[in-house]
This record gives C-alpha cells, structure tokens and sequence, in this order.
C-alpha cells in the first residue's frame, strides 16, 4: 500500500504544479495576468487588490512540488498531507475571494463567470494528495487483519470435536 500512496501522492502533485499554469480567472482574450501567476497571494485572505510579493501561482506551484517531494522526505506522509491540504486550502480561498469581490462591488455577474479552470484543478490535486498521504498512513497489514475469519473459541476445558457446531 505504500507504494500505491507515494504513486497517487506524486500524481496528485503533478496535477497541483500544472494547475499554477492554468487560468484562474476567466477571459475574453488569453493574459497572462489571469493564470495564478498574476494574483497576488495577499488576495487569498483580503479581496481587496494588491500588488507586489509572491503570487498564488509561486504558492501553489511550490505546494505542489513539495507533494511531489513528499515521498522521498524523512516524515513525507506527514508532508503530503499537509501540502495537499494547503493547496486545496488555497483553492477555496481563492474561490471564496472572488466571490466576496463580487458581493462587495454588487457585480452582476456569476462566480462561474470570473472563475476559470485553476482553482478547482488544484482542490482535485490537493483531495488526490490527501488520498494518498492517508493510504501511505494506514499501517502494514492492516487490511489483511480485517479480512481475516476469526475462529470461535474453545472451551479450555473440553476439546472440540466434529459434532460441535459453529
């Protein structure tokens, strides 16, 4: 089972890292200010704009590496968890931000129409890592222990014999 979580965690990473290159907002013509790369990070926890500092895409790509990185780390399933957390974390911020953009201005628009592809590629990356790191957590044989019959017990006393029934 191991081997299975670090395989699912490095896809799950993978699909965080291209989702930093994916748009996050939508529009009519391709800018490169609509990827994640052209938000600011202070815009997951203010709405308000903001400039200058490292991007959402800087965040989610390196959460993405580092999930990538998790199995190979001393502790790395606790890493992984943590980095698919965050990068679903930062997805809904993401979301919900530009939802409170648009109640706070009263734009007569949909969130389905700010919003593109991105943030929800990388919640589907962060729940894929989370899958993975929680399979890596499972212990050895813990599967095998549930499946197996247990037999009823004996009377320390008596010997069983083929008469007595289940």
């Amino acid at each position: 089972m191991t081997r299975a979580g670090r395989l699912i965690v490095t896809a799950g990473g993978v699909i965080i890292v291209v989702s930093s290159f994916l748009n996050w907002t939508k529009a009519v013509d391709p800018d490169p200010a609509k990827s994640s790369f052209g938000a600011s990070a202070k815009f997951l926890l203010d709405h308000e704009p903001a400039s200058g500092g490292i991007t959402v895409g800087i965040v989610v790509f390196a959460l993405g590496a580092l999930a990538i990185a998790s199995p190979f780390l001393p502790g790395g399933r606790v890493v992984g968890l943590l980095a698919g957390l965050a990068a679903g974390g930062a997805a809904f911020l993401f979301v919900f931000q530009m939802h409170e953009l648009i109640v706070d201005r009263d734009l007569p628009v949909a969130l389905s129409r700010l919003v593109a592809v991105g943030p929800y590629v990388a919640a589907a990356g962060g729940a894929v890592v989370v899958l993975g790191a929680v399979i890596q957590l499972i212990p050895a044989g813990f599967w095998a222990r549930l499946t197996t019959e247990e037999q009823p017990p004996v009377d320390a006393g008596r010997t069983a014999s083929p008469s007595d029934g289940p």
